[in-house]
């Protein structure tokens, strides 16, 4: 079985070093290069790619989100793990939305670091439990602010559930196109990019 290769791009030497050294030894890993900044990672990725990119948001040239945000267009099969201390409602909603496959604290242990990184790399998510929580009140807290009707609510719910637009319809007796319309503002309203991420959203927010 081959090594999962990983790119660590943080603009704090230190940072980058340390987590490279938090991975030497560990079997399934191996680090295959460090980047200081967006601009240099962007131009090894046009002729190689990692299985897993770490990627730290504040970056002195290009914002880590705008960063995954662009990565998500040129390269939307490679799965984006962020670590970095800013966690406030803003990035965790704007991570989210770039379609990260994880987020995790810069504190993180060791143990936790190489389980999110062999996570994100088969195809899975993982948020921090600490993360997770986080990510759930900025949800809410969103919710709250964008002021979704209760039809928006309830379409979004049935998404959640797998029904199709025609069986929405059906059970709330309007037509697929209203079905369809609801939808539409309700991600429009949630800052979303699609039907995917107002179920994930339902899932977290109204399960």
């Amino acid at each position: 079985m081959s090594k999962i290769a990983i790119y660590i791009v943080d603009d704090h030497e230190i940072v980058r070093e340390g987590i490279a050294a938090f991975l030497i030894g560990v079997p399934d890993i191996e680090v295959k290069a460090l980047f200081p900044d967006a601009m240099s990672v962007l131009k090894s990725l046009e002729k190689d790619l990692p299985d897993v990119l770490l990627l730290d948001i504040g970056l002195p040239d290009i914002d880590g989100i705008k960063l995954a945000e662009r990565l998500k267009i040129s390269h939307p099969k490679l799965p984006i793990l962020i670590i970095s201390g800013n966690t406030d409602d803003r990035h965790l909603i704007g991570a989210v939305k770039a379609g990260v496959k994880g987020f995790l604290p810069k504190d993180v242990e060791k143990t936790e670091l190489c389980e999110a990184i062999l996570r994100v790399a088969s195809g899975k998510k993982y948020f921090s439990s600490e993360i997770s929580q986080s990510l759930q009140n900025a949800l809410i807290n969103h919710l709250d602010t964008a002021e979704l009707s209760a039809r928006e609510k309830e379409i979004a719910i049935l998404l959640a559930d797998g029904l199709s637009f025609r069986e929405i319809g059906s059970q709330l007796f309007i037509s697929e196109r209203t079905v369809e319309a609801h939808k539409n503002n309700a991600i429009k309203k949630l800052g979303l990019r699609n039907t995917m991420q107002l179920v994930a959203w339902a899932v977290t927010n109204l399960k």
